[in-house]
């Protein structure tokens, strides 16, 4: 029960997120930022990069458990990645309360991320931390899919190409590229049908950061088996690129399966987490 409670959840935050008010209308004024409020860079700039964990993923971990078990929801959205405030909402609050109480399996982090695997019944749930502006590591989303512990896992390669594709297909404006490349499951591509997803392709941080970078390329900051994270920015900025794993592997009972053609290492999402206040 608990599980498809949580689900129900999710379902209701991503259809909130791909509304007028939510993700896509963030994604589309963080482009409109940057594009005119970047300069362009000097020719031996080097791109910001996320920020420095100003806390490690053990001391994340306490925090992140603290703030669940409030009952003050001002308290929980503190963890909403900072470029997402918009979503400071109820549904939004009652989403991350759904880590209340959950018994931590494993933690790891990487430069500007990381995951923390909790036990979710006899499957496993998997928040996913960005470090922000602030130096916190904040919850981007959660998995709550996979029947074993991602943490400790070899990294995919496979991730590169996915994160090469994702950005090419950004960057181009090409729709049905991109949703080729979408996870499914959870973020953007999971609630909304594929004709609103081409609404999140023009504009977006992307074509933003290629505008004052036409060379830009995701770097890969590290991952596993299951996740991963890459940079790509220009010397004024920085965006973090969060890609996962979907599979039909174990899924519950009464989850839909997966497209045909989805993906099997897919792109979640890109979030604005470093800016350089002398640019």
């Amino acid at each position: 029960m608990r599980l498809r409670a949580l689900i129900a959840v999710s379902t209701l935050l991503l259809i909130a997120g791909c509304g007028d008010s939510g993700d896509s209308e963030d994604e589309t004024t963080g482009a409109e930022e940057t594009t005119t409020e970047q300069p362009e860079p000097a020719a031996d700039a080097e791109p910001l990069g996320p920020p420095e964990a100003k806390e490690s993923i053990k001391e994340a971990e306490a925090r992140i458990a603290k703030a669940v078990a409030s009952d003050d929801c001002d308290v929980v959205n503190e963890l909403i990645p900072t470029s997402r405030s918009q979503l400071a909402t109820e549904i939004r609050c009652e989403y991350l309360r759904r880590l209340d109480g959950l018994e931590v399996l494993g933690s790891e982090s990487f430069p500007g991320g990381g995951v923390i695997d909790y036990q979710f019944g006899d499957r496993v749930l998997t928040a996913i931390l960005l470090v922000d502006t602030d130096g916190l590591y904040h919850v981007a989303l959660y998995d709550p899919f996979n029947p074993k512990e991602s943490v400790g896992t070899k990294p995919a390669k496979q991730f590169d190409a996915a994160a090469d594709a994702a950005v090419e297909a950004l960057a181009d404006g090409d729709c049905d590229a991109y949703v080729a490349t979408l996870h499914r499951r959870f973020g953007r591509g999971a609630a909304a049908p594929e004709n609103q997803i081409c609404d999140l392709v023009e504009p977006n941080q992307v074509q933003a950061v290629r505008k004052v970078d036409p060379s830009a390329e995701p770097e890969s900051l590290g991952g596993n088996g299951s996740y991963a994270f890459y940079s790509l920015g220009t010397p004024g900025y920085n965006l973090t690129l969060v890609l996962a794993r979907q599979t039909d592997e174990g899924v519950p009972e009464g989850v839909e399966p997966l497209p045909k053609d989805a993906a099997e290492y897919a792109y979640v999402d890109a979030y604005l987490t470093n800016r350089n206040a002398e640019q």
